[in-house]
Protein backbone atom coordinates (compact mmCIF):
# COMPACT_ATOMS: atom_id res chain seq x y z
CA UNK A 1 0.00 0.00 0.00
CA UNK A 2 3.04 2.28 0.66
CA UNK A 3 4.56 1.06 -2.78
CA UNK A 4 3.58 4.26 -4.54
CA UNK A 5 5.97 6.20 -2.08
CA UNK A 6 9.01 4.42 -2.51
CA UNK A 7 12.13 5.16 -5.12
CA UNK A 8 11.61 3.35 -8.46
CA UNK A 9 14.64 1.23 -7.59
CA UNK A 10 13.07 0.03 -4.65
CA UNK A 11 10.06 -0.33 -6.93
CA UNK A 12 11.53 -2.59 -9.36
CA UNK A 13 13.55 -4.77 -6.71
CA UNK A 14 10.09 -5.48 -5.09
CA UNK A 15 8.75 -6.81 -8.43
CA UNK A 16 12.04 -8.79 -9.33
CA UNK A 17 12.06 -10.55 -6.22
CA UNK A 18 7.88 -11.24 -6.17
CA UNK A 19 8.40 -12.47 -10.21
CA UNK A 20 11.45 -14.48 -9.32
CA UNK A 21 9.02 -16.22 -6.29
CA UNK A 22 6.82 -17.24 -9.04
CA UNK A 23 9.61 -18.77 -10.99
CA UNK A 24 10.36 -20.90 -8.26
CA UNK A 25 7.22 -21.99 -7.44
CA UNK A 26 6.85 -22.86 -10.90
CA UNK A 27 10.28 -25.02 -11.49
CA UNK A 28 9.58 -26.60 -7.65
CA UNK A 29 5.54 -28.34 -9.44
CA UNK A 30 7.95 -29.43 -12.35
CA UNK A 31 10.25 -31.59 -9.79
CA UNK A 32 8.13 -34.95 -9.93
CA UNK A 33 8.55 -37.82 -7.63
CA UNK A 34 10.50 -39.56 -11.06
CA UNK A 35 12.94 -36.04 -11.35
CA UNK A 36 13.64 -36.59 -7.17
CA UNK A 37 14.63 -40.59 -8.24
CA UNK A 38 16.82 -40.16 -10.70
CA UNK A 39 18.48 -37.21 -8.65
CA UNK A 40 18.77 -39.50 -5.98
CA UNK A 41 19.80 -42.56 -8.37
CA UNK A 42 22.66 -40.28 -9.74
CA UNK A 43 24.06 -39.69 -6.17
CA UNK A 44 23.89 -43.33 -5.03
CA UNK A 45 25.91 -44.17 -8.70
CA UNK A 46 28.46 -41.52 -7.60
CA UNK A 47 28.77 -42.88 -4.00
CA UNK A 48 29.58 -46.79 -5.52
CA UNK A 49 31.94 -45.16 -8.09
CA UNK A 50 34.62 -43.97 -5.84
CA UNK A 51 34.97 -44.03 -2.43
CA UNK A 52 37.47 -41.33 -0.02
CA UNK A 53 39.70 -44.20 1.08
CA UNK A 54 40.20 -45.50 -2.86
CA UNK A 55 41.89 -42.22 -3.01
CA UNK A 56 45.81 -42.74 -3.79
CA UNK A 57 46.56 -38.90 -3.20
CA UNK A 58 45.48 -35.73 -2.06
CA UNK A 59 46.01 -32.43 -4.36
CA UNK A 60 45.70 -28.63 -3.04
CA UNK A 61 44.92 -26.25 -5.77
CA UNK A 62 45.11 -23.00 -4.89
CA UNK A 63 43.46 -20.25 -6.87
CA UNK A 64 44.94 -17.07 -7.06
CA UNK A 65 46.11 -13.60 -7.93
CA UNK A 66 49.56 -12.15 -7.89
CA UNK A 67 49.43 -8.31 -6.36
CA UNK A 68 52.24 -7.33 -8.56
CA UNK A 69 51.26 -8.67 -11.89
CA UNK A 70 47.76 -8.21 -11.60
CA UNK A 71 47.71 -12.19 -13.51
CA UNK A 72 45.45 -14.67 -12.22
CA UNK A 73 47.03 -18.41 -11.36
CA UNK A 74 46.71 -21.96 -10.22
CA UNK A 75 49.28 -22.86 -7.89
CA UNK A 76 51.80 -20.18 -9.19
CA UNK A 77 51.53 -21.47 -12.66
CA UNK A 78 50.32 -19.42 -15.39
CA UNK A 79 48.86 -20.64 -19.30
CA UNK A 80 51.96 -18.53 -20.69
CA UNK A 81 54.06 -20.79 -18.10
CA UNK A 82 52.01 -23.91 -20.25
CA UNK A 83 52.23 -22.50 -23.24
CA UNK A 84 56.21 -21.56 -22.91
CA UNK A 85 56.66 -25.16 -21.77
CA UNK A 86 56.00 -26.80 -25.25
CA UNK A 87 52.46 -27.89 -23.53
CA UNK A 88 54.05 -30.39 -21.11
CA UNK A 89 53.75 -28.15 -17.80
CA UNK A 90 50.75 -29.97 -15.93
CA UNK A 91 48.83 -28.76 -12.31
CA UNK A 92 48.44 -32.76 -11.83
CA UNK A 93 49.41 -36.30 -13.33
CA UNK A 94 46.81 -38.61 -12.32
CA UNK A 95 47.53 -42.24 -13.86
CA UNK A 96 43.97 -43.63 -16.13
CA UNK A 97 41.28 -44.93 -13.72
CA UNK A 98 43.07 -43.34 -10.68
CA UNK A 99 40.85 -41.87 -7.39
CA UNK A 100 42.20 -38.43 -5.94
CA UNK A 101 41.12 -36.03 -3.63
CA UNK A 102 41.34 -31.95 -5.07
CA UNK A 103 41.41 -29.38 -2.27
CA UNK A 104 40.87 -26.01 -4.31
CA UNK A 105 41.50 -23.38 -1.57
CA UNK A 106 40.86 -19.46 -2.51
CA UNK A 107 43.85 -17.82 -2.03
CA UNK A 108 42.95 -14.27 -3.73
CA UNK A 109 41.61 -12.31 -1.32
CA UNK A 110 37.98 -10.82 -2.45
CA UNK A 111 37.05 -12.18 -4.72
CA UNK A 112 35.43 -15.93 -5.92
CA UNK A 113 35.80 -18.51 -8.69
CA UNK A 114 33.64 -20.79 -10.14
CA UNK A 115 36.07 -23.41 -11.37
CA UNK A 116 35.59 -25.82 -14.06
CA UNK A 117 37.46 -29.36 -14.49
CA UNK A 118 37.46 -30.70 -17.31
CA UNK A 119 36.73 -34.93 -18.24
CA UNK A 120 35.33 -35.42 -15.29
CA UNK A 121 32.38 -35.69 -12.94
CA UNK A 122 33.43 -35.25 -9.22
CA UNK A 123 32.01 -34.92 -5.74
CA UNK A 124 31.88 -32.64 -3.54
CA UNK A 125 32.96 -33.57 0.26
CA UNK A 126 32.92 -30.90 2.18
CA UNK A 127 33.35 -26.87 1.98
CA UNK A 128 35.09 -25.40 4.91
CA UNK A 129 35.29 -28.08 6.85
CA UNK A 130 31.73 -28.48 6.79
CA UNK A 131 28.82 -31.12 4.80
CA UNK A 132 28.19 -29.62 1.02
CA UNK A 133 24.85 -28.09 0.49
CA UNK A 134 22.24 -29.93 -0.59
CA UNK A 135 22.22 -28.87 -3.84
CA UNK A 136 26.21 -29.88 -3.99
CA UNK A 137 25.35 -33.48 -3.38
CA UNK A 138 25.11 -34.38 -7.42
CA UNK A 139 27.31 -34.93 -9.86
CA UNK A 140 29.64 -31.56 -10.86
CA UNK A 141 32.00 -30.18 -12.98
CA UNK A 142 32.01 -26.74 -11.81
CA UNK A 143 32.03 -25.47 -8.53
CA UNK A 144 32.24 -22.40 -6.83
CA UNK A 145 34.97 -21.04 -4.49
CA UNK A 146 34.00 -18.58 -2.17
CA UNK A 147 36.22 -16.18 -0.41
CA UNK A 148 38.55 -17.91 1.32
CA UNK A 149 37.02 -21.22 0.81
CA UNK A 150 38.54 -24.34 1.10
CA UNK A 151 36.26 -27.47 -0.81
CA UNK A 152 37.63 -31.12 -0.64
CA UNK A 153 36.85 -32.95 -4.15
CA UNK A 154 36.79 -36.74 -4.46
CA UNK A 155 36.84 -37.70 -8.30
CA UNK A 156 38.12 -40.67 -10.64
CA UNK A 157 39.38 -39.85 -13.86
CA UNK A 158 38.23 -42.59 -16.17
CA UNK A 159 36.48 -45.79 -15.22
CA UNK A 160 37.35 -49.19 -16.88
CA UNK A 161 33.80 -49.85 -18.04
CA UNK A 162 33.58 -47.27 -19.92
CA UNK A 163 33.64 -47.51 -23.78
CA UNK A 164 36.19 -44.55 -23.71
CA UNK A 165 37.91 -45.55 -21.21
CA UNK A 166 41.26 -45.88 -23.42
CA UNK A 167 40.85 -42.95 -25.37
CA UNK A 168 40.67 -40.63 -22.43
CA UNK A 169 43.95 -40.70 -22.03
CA UNK A 170 45.77 -37.14 -22.61
CA UNK A 171 45.99 -33.02 -21.44
CA UNK A 172 42.63 -31.19 -20.11
CA UNK A 173 41.20 -27.84 -18.86
CA UNK A 174 41.40 -26.18 -15.56
CA UNK A 175 39.87 -22.79 -15.63
CA UNK A 176 38.09 -20.31 -14.14
CA UNK A 177 34.38 -19.12 -15.43
CA UNK A 178 34.88 -15.98 -14.65
CA UNK A 179 36.06 -15.40 -18.11
CA UNK A 180 38.26 -12.13 -17.11
CA UNK A 181 39.76 -14.83 -14.78
CA UNK A 182 40.68 -17.31 -17.22
CA UNK A 183 41.94 -15.22 -19.91
CA UNK A 184 44.74 -13.46 -17.18
CA UNK A 185 45.24 -16.45 -16.67
CA UNK A 186 43.72 -18.78 -13.99
CA UNK A 187 43.66 -21.62 -16.87
CA UNK A 188 45.54 -24.44 -16.52
CA UNK A 189 46.12 -28.33 -17.52
CA UNK A 190 46.21 -31.64 -16.06
CA UNK A 191 47.60 -34.67 -17.79
CA UNK A 192 45.69 -38.29 -17.60
CA UNK A 193 47.23 -41.36 -18.24
CA UNK A 194 50.63 -39.21 -19.56
CA UNK A 195 54.60 -39.39 -18.73
CA UNK A 196 56.51 -36.57 -19.82
CA UNK A 197 57.85 -38.78 -22.66
CA UNK A 198 54.52 -39.66 -24.11
CA UNK A 199 53.69 -35.15 -24.59
CA UNK A 200 54.48 -34.09 -27.96
CA UNK A 201 56.01 -31.19 -27.84
CA UNK A 202 55.84 -30.05 -31.70
CA UNK A 203 52.59 -27.83 -32.08
CA UNK A 204 53.60 -26.62 -35.39
CA UNK A 205 51.93 -29.18 -37.63
CA UNK A 206 48.67 -30.28 -37.98
CA UNK A 207 49.50 -34.21 -37.91
CA UNK A 208 47.54 -35.69 -35.91
CA UNK A 209 48.80 -36.47 -31.85
CA UNK A 210 50.35 -39.15 -31.33
CA UNK A 211 49.12 -42.73 -30.38
CA UNK A 212 49.12 -42.44 -26.37
CA UNK A 213 48.17 -38.36 -26.68
CA UNK A 214 44.56 -38.60 -27.80
CA UNK A 215 43.87 -34.99 -26.39
CA UNK A 216 46.57 -32.83 -27.58
CA UNK A 217 45.91 -29.56 -26.84
CA UNK A 218 46.86 -27.96 -30.14
CA UNK A 219 46.50 -30.89 -32.47
CA UNK A 220 43.78 -33.17 -31.23
CA UNK A 221 41.21 -30.48 -33.14
CA UNK A 222 43.83 -28.39 -34.79
CA UNK A 223 42.67 -25.22 -37.05
CA UNK A 224 42.49 -25.06 -40.43
CA UNK A 225 41.78 -22.57 -43.23
CA UNK A 226 37.94 -22.39 -44.29
CA UNK A 227 38.38 -21.17 -48.24
CA UNK A 228 34.63 -22.22 -49.08
CA UNK A 229 33.17 -19.12 -48.50
CA UNK A 230 32.88 -16.73 -52.20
Amino acid sequence: MFSFFLPKHVKHGLQFAKDARKILDYKRDLWSEETVSEFQREIAQLEAACKEKDAKKIRNIRVQRNDVTNVWNLNDMTWDDIVASGYKKVIADPALGDVEIWEIENKSGGWFHPLHIHLIDFKVLSRNGKAPFAWELGAKDVIYVGEAEKIRLLMQFGKKDDPDFGVQTGRYMIHCHNLVHEDHDMMSQFSVGLKQSDMDPDTNTNVPPIATDYNHPIKADPPYADNSAP
